[in-house]
């Protein structure tokens, strides 16, 4: 299957890569060249990358929403925990 259809891995590539060409300016003594490479391009772009991603929403199909006297359960509940854990 082609990188291009499978976005996660396509991500993973292109870090792999980054992270390669950071250790290569180690290699040649240019540590701070190197830090930036990982700091801008590897963690900057891949967090951009990741939310392109999910605006895209290229993984799985997500379950439906809960709806109904379940969700409205669930609701409460959790707004009930939420007041109760705030107040002591």
């Amino acid at each position: 299957m082609h990188h291009a259809q499978e976005p996660r891995r396509l991500r993973a590539v292109a870090g792999v890569t980054l992270f390669a060409l950071a250790a290569l300016f180690v290699l040649l003594d240019a540590q701070f060249i190197a830090v930036l490479q990982v700091l801008v391009y590897a963690g900057a772009i891949m967090v951009l990358f990741l939310f392109v991603i999910m605006l895209l929403n290229l993984g799985r199909p997500a379950p439906t929403d809960i709806k109904g006297p379940v969700g409205l359960l669930i609701a409460a509940l959790l707004a009930g925990i939420l007041l109760f854990s705030s107040a002591s």
